[in-house]
């Protein structure tokens, strides 16, 4: 059986215009059991934008560019926007890649959004731009329902290329290829719960694209290994999993654990690259999470879905013994 491989895939697009779309394309990368990466997750740091851009394009296996109706910044050295440039480094270096591009038709709907959907600066050069991205591989896209299918369809073509190793080969490591196991069988975990929750009506409306069942999924189907300091703590963890009805701990119950430790604070990044990559970058795309500098200059993240009158956190108190999993965490905080 061939083994499974995470790719990641950077997306690049203008930012305000088209979040609702880049939100399209990250759920349907993580819904394919792959990576997504972009400008959201960058930090200001001693390099310049565009050498930050080519260091992710290169680390990442797959460039996906989503072309609306404006331009993007421009770069002041070549005079090209920052998205053209990354474009034209990904076909340079000969990146595998795809492009989905607004239908012209589409382009009037924007127009009624108002300025910040249309290119009033730049036209010549979008004009330009698109010519260029039409005359190679590209599709059309009308709404992000479309977005979405061209990258569910495009990435599980790229995902059976023996050329594209994926984000830590299984030869390097066994825990990637449990990890991705676990996130591809994502929709066939807690079947009992689904049924539950489809009765609801409630539940059938979306945030992020995502119902609560779904985003329960995707925040449980990160298993955290090793992160137990001893074995108080994983029975600790152990318990809280229990207390939500799950049988194995993972990252959403060590976070309910930080978070109900430290209710007001905001939690400290982890320097560490596998751990920022697979779970931290993904989160902050769906923008459940929020990376940000602290006064004392550390990075830290903020969990938007834990925030008290979040939906998710307000369902997950409902459906979840989140009374137990919290007197589990200030009986062992008193030990």
């Amino acid at each position: 059986m061939a083994s499974k491989k995470k790719l990641q895939v950077f997306i690049s697009s203008t930012f305000t215009d088209l979040q609702e779309e880049r939100q399209a394309a990250v759920s349907a990368i993580l819904t394919a059991g792959h990576i997504p990466a972009g400008m959201e997750l960058f930090t200001a740091g001693d390099e310049s934008q565009m050498q930050v851009i080519k260091r992710w394009i290169d680390e990442s296996d797959v460039y996906l560019l989503i072309l609306g109706s404006r331009y993007g910044s421009v770069e002041p050295i070549s005079g090209k926007s920052y998205t053209q440039l990354e474009y034209e480094y990904a076909i340079e270096i000969g990146k595998p890649f795809f492009a989905v591009a607004i239908k012209e038709s589409a382009e009037e709907k924007r127009i009624k959004r108002g300025k910040a959907f249309i290119e009033l600066e730049n036209p010549y050069l979008l004009k330009e731009f698109r010519k260029l991205v039409t005359s190679k591989m590209v599709r059309f896209w009308e709404d992000y329902r479309d977005i979405k299918i061209s990258v569910l369809e495009t990435i599980s073509e790229f995902s059976r290329r023996e050329d594209l190793v994926g984000w830590i080969p299984g030869n390097e490591s066994t825990n990637s290829i449990i990890l991705a196991e676990e996130i591809v069988r994502l929709t066939k975990e807690n079947t009992d719960l689904k049924k539950k929750i489809n009765e609801i009506p409630s539940y059938k409306k979306k945030a992020f694209d995502l119902t609560f069942e779904e985003s329960y999924d995707l925040f449980s189907s990160f298993k955290v290994h090793n992160i137990a300091e001893n074995d108080d703590f994983e029975n600790l963890l152990i318990s809280i999993a229990q207390a939500f009805g799950d049988s194995k701990y993972s990252l959403l119950h060590y976070i309910w654990f930080l978070k109900e430790s430290n209710p007001n604070a905001d939690i400290e990044l982890p320097n560490n690259d596998y751990v920022r990559k697979i779970i931290i970058q993904p989160l902050k795309m769906m923008s459940y999470i929020d990376v940000f500098t602290s006064s004392e200059n550390q990075p830290k993240i903020k969990f938007y879905f834990l925030s008290p009158f979040n939906s998710f956190l307000l369902k997950l108190r409902l459906y979840r013994n989140v009374n137990l999993a919290e007197e589990l965490v200030r009986l062992y905080n008193n030990i």
